[in-house]
Formats: C-alpha cells, sequence, structure tokens
C-alpha cells in the first residue's frame, strides 16, 4: 500500500509516521482532509474529536459529507471511511453523546449501573480504559451515574454533599458548583429529600457536572424537568462537552430514554 511512499522517504521514515500519535481537534474542512491525509500517508494512531453533527452546508466543503448522511454524528461517519480505507489502525473517537432508548423493562437502567459499577455484570466484564470499574474506587472516581430516581439521605443537601463529594471525585471543581448553585434555582442549603423530582435532578446534576468526570452516566435525565430549565440544561451538557474538548479531556455521555424525542 506504501511502496511509492517507501520509495521516496524509506522505511524507517515510514515506520516512525506510524508509530506516531496524532490527535485532530475538529473534522471540518479543514480537520477532515487532514484526518484523510494522515491515514493514507501512514498514521496508524488518530485520536479525532469533534461532537457535530453533518448539515447539507458541510457537502460542499467538508469530505465526508454527502446527501446520504445528512444529520448522522460526523465522528461515526470518520470511523466508517477510515475503516474503508485501512484496517490496521488504532482509532478512537471522542466527543460523542450515546442515547440508548427503549421500552420500560428492556434494560436501559440495568447497562447503565453495570457500565457505572453499580451492579457487577452476570457475564462478561466492563472496563474503562483498560480497568474493570467494579468495586474499582479509582476508577469510579472518573464516572458518574445520575439515576432515574436520584438516592439522598433524609440530611443530604447541597452544601454537604458536596463536602462528601470533594474527598471521593479527585477532578472536583468548586468553581463549576458554586456556578451552577447560582444557575439554578436551589437553596443550597435546604434538604434535598423534600425537593420536587424536577428540583432533585437538578440537585444531582450540579453535582454530577461539579465532579468534572470523564464518562457521565444519565438515566431519564429530562423527566420531571419544565421546558425552561430542560433547555438550560441541554446547555450546559453541550457546553461541558465543548470545554473538555478544548482542554483535549474526554468526555463521554450516556442517556437512557424512554422518550426519544428528548434525545
Amino acid at each position: 500500500m506504501y511502496e511509492r511512499t517507501l520509495a521516496l522517504i524509506g522505511e524507517d521514515s515510514l515506520n516512525k509516521i506510524k508509530r506516531k500519535n496524532i490527535l485532530v481537534l475538529g473534522t471540518g474542512g479543514v480537520g477532515g482532509y487532514a484526518i484523510e491525509t494522515l491515514v493514507r500517508s501512514g498514521i496508524q494512531n488518530i485520536t479525532i474529536v469533534d461532537y457535530d453533527k453533518i448539515d447539507y452546508s458541510n457537502i460542499n466543503r467538508q469530505v465526508i459529507a454527502n446527501s446520504n448522511n445528512i444529520g448522522n454524528y460526523k465522528v461515526n461517519e470518520w470511523e466508517k471511511r477510515i475503516k474503508e480505507i485501512i484496517k490496521d489502525i488504532s482509532l478512537k473517537i471522542d466527543g460523542r453523546f450515546t442515547a440508548i432508548t427503549g421500552p420500560n423493562g428492556g434494560g436501559k437502567s440495568t447497562l447503565l449501573r453495570i457500565l457505572s459499577g453499580v451492579f457487577d455484570a452476570d457475564s462478561g466484564e466492563v472496563k474503562i480504559d483498560g480497568q474493570n470499574i467494579y468495586n474499582n474506587p479509582s476508577v469510579k472516581g472518573e464516572c458518574f451515574f445520575i439515576p432515574d430516581f436520584p438516592y439522598f439521605s433524609n440530611s443530604a443537601t447541597l452544601e454537604n454533599t458536596a463536602y462528601l463529594y470533594r474527598s471521593l471525585y479527585p477532578n472536583w471543581n468548586e468553581n463549576a458548583f458554586r456556578q451552577f448553585c447560582s444557575v439554578f434555582p436551589i437553596d443550597p442549603d435546604a434538604k434535598i429529600i423534600d425537593m420536587s423530582k424536577g428540583m432533585q435532578r437538578q440537585a444531582a446534576l450540579i453535582l454530577a457536572i461539579s465532579t468534572c468526570p470523564r464518562y457521565l452516566l444519565l438515566d431519564e435525565i429530562f423527566d420531571g424537568l419544565d421546558p425552561v430549565v430542560r433547555r438550560l440544561v441541554k446547555k450546559i451538557l453541550i457546553d461541558k462537552l465543548k470545554c473538555r474538548i478544548q482542554y483535549t479531556k474526554r468526555l463521554t455521555m450516556e442517556f437512557a430514554l424512554h422518550i426519544s424525542i428528548n434525545v
């Protein structure tokens, strides 16, 4: 496949190229052609980060866009294209929201509990960055799971729960916590258990994002939220994903939803 490249630069130089690790932030007009060139030149370790979907306006300037994949995630389309070009490649895709949809009793909540290490799987295993998550506090510190019914003790408030989480989650961000407390209409000293369902979800989300997890698992996160707060939550999640992309740290979000329109 690389005969002409070999003739031009030699085997040693080609092997050096293959061993390089490349991070591409954004797959637009420039990033897309860069990915195509890197893959065809012999690079075999590529990480692609993009949260965007393909739009009709992309067709005239982005190599991956065509009339058949409008609305698809760009990273998904690049994954397929690259593996059609070369099979022997290490490809990491970041910057995606993953939605799990299905009827009641379909196993969505159970799957999220297994992924977050709350449940142990009857068979198989779940690994995060090569490590089993079940009974592994160091790995769990990089994850946060909000269940369909967030659990809080009878005396829990935002303030005393934050005090606990500061010691449990190594990436806790105090500035983010204070910012979100000011954004959401919640008294940080009020008992969470006395709040409405929607307010409890807001409290759980404030705490979850403040832990700065690499993996955020959300079960029915929009259930019980009024339209204004729902839009606010979506904006915060998207902005958080953009921020982590900007600083080249991964943030993977998984949603379990009964109502597909919530996606």
